[in-house]
């Protein structure tokens, strides 16, 4: 690998690869761009502080930009979001504090992640109804339930993180309905 490498979302799969380029190449110019504020945390213990089992917020954060910069040496930038790829240039188009600015790369490495499903039902742009993806996620849905006073809630999705929540909701003090 030579040159510089620029890599589109951070978290486990971007920052995974970073840090394995890094010990592949000790000497290349690494770049992560992360569209959101967080370019690693815990995301199976999101659950976990919304219930109480997990009580300070920080101990989801795994890396910081500058803890990440300190041990791998990559420039990470968070909230700067890659909004088109020029192929024939080698740049990428980068929106982030309100202006928007091109970034050059030899070698260009996609790691954007997934996204919820949100079923397109009646009533699924409700307000009350949350997704719990990430940490702003998480701390929408213990806001909501601090503010409403919430007593009861439906979780859509039997898988891992769906049974987690039911869990910790329950731990919370509210009825759960999977």
């Amino acid at each position: 690998m030579s040159g510089k490498v620029v890599i589109v979302g951070g978290v486990a799969g971007g920052a995974s690869c970073a840090a394995r380029l890094r010990r592949l190449d000790e000497s290349a110019e690494i770049v992560m761009l992360e569209k959101g504020p967080y370019i690693s945390f815990a995301n199976c213990g999101l659950p976990y502080h919304i219930g109480g089992a997990i009580d300070k917020r920080e101990k989801l954060l795994l890396q910081t930009p500058a803890s990440f910069k300190a041990r791998f040496n990559v420039d990470v930038r968070v909230n700067s979001e890659v909004t088109a790829i020029d192929r024939a240039a080698k740049t990428v188009t980068v929106a982030a504090d309100g202006r928007t600015y091109t970034e050059g790369y030899g070698t260009l490495v996609l790691s954007t992640g997934s996204s919820p499903i949100v079923p397109k039902l009646p009533g699924a742009d409700d307000p009350r109804v949350m997704q719990l993806w990430t940490i702003p996620d998480m701390d929408a849905i213990i806001k909501a339930i601090g503010e409403t006073q919430a007593q009861r809630a439906v979780v859509v999705g039997g898988g891992f993180i769906g049974l987690e929540m039911v869990e910790n909701l329950k731990h919370a003090g509210l009825a759960v309905t999977l």
